[in-house]
């Protein structure tokens, strides 16, 4: 936390001195690589405080009502190890973090989500088809482009790069290229590219799961299963830098 309050005093994590109440960070000038601070200072910028207050938890908001809709669903019992995994992992990584409760709830109903919807296609269709649902996931996906970064979902970090081929390819094969599914990609992406707390964590959570994906995958052809080994696989190669480093030290 100490990066951002520095951030927003007037001070980029480069060094360079702006005013956060009405300027861009300037370290997000001309560039699209993942941030280290955020765009806009989410505590006296009116965008930043509009993306903080009102969008992210928008987005928490929808995926917790969309989660409760999938509870009259059963995970298959060949992928409750996955869950296992992954719900160890989360609650190790981010379980006694500064407001790790609610962003572990988060990341493990994104887990329950992305499980049941492995199993049954058809349940996502019949939930998606709301439109309140499908409207305020599209409207945060339209307000984050349109007026807090135009190339909010354009990246230069490698690893963003190949996160979202993977998943969007997955969407485009798996669910008829779904509008509503490829902006919830986009968003999750975003999130990560923004806020170097979920960029810093999800990798090594996907890599704490790998040799879980690897031997459920052998019992299992579900194809989502295989999109998640292949993200676990690909997450093993990938190095944190030492800002995520550093910030995985001062949060825990």
């Amino acid at each position: 936390m100490k990066g951002i309050y520095k951030v927003c005093k007037g001070t980029s994590v480069s060094g360079k001195k702006y005013n956060p109440a009405t300027e861009r960070n300037p370290d997000a000038k001309g560039n699209n690589k993942s941030r280290t601070g955020f765009t806009f200072c989410c505590y006296s910028h009116h965008l930043g405080k509009h993306f903080q207050n009102v969008v992210k938890i928008s987005i928490r908001e929808t995926i917790s009502l969309f989660h409760s809709q999938f509870t009259k669903y059963e995970i298959d019992s060949r992928l409750i190890p996955v869950r296992e995994a992954l719900n160890k992992s989360i609650t190790a990584r981010i379980g006694n973090d500064s407001g790790g409760e609610y962003k572990k709830e988060f990341m493990l109903q994104l887990v329950d989500l992305f499980l049941i919807v492995s199993e049954r296609p058809e349940a996502f269709e019949e939930l998606f088809n709301g439109r309140i649902l499908n409207g305020v996931i599209s409207k945060a996906h339209s307000w984050i482009g349109k007026y807090y970064d135009k190339d909010a979902y354009v990246y230069e970090d490698s690893r963003l790069i190949i996160i979202s081929g993977l998943l969007k390819n997955a969407v485009k094969t798996e669910f008829k290229n779904s509008d509503v599914l490829q902006d919830i990609v986009d968003l999750v992406i975003f999130l990560m590219k923004e806020d170097i707390y979920y960029r810093a964590r999800w990798p090594l959570v996907l890599r704490d799961i790998s040799a879980t994906m690897k031997e459920v995958s052998e019992d299992t052809d579900y194809p989502l299963v295989g999109v998640l080994k292949s993200l676990c696989e690909t997450c093993e190669h990938f190095e944190l830098t030492a800002e995520e480093r550093a910030n995985i030290v001062r949060c825990h």
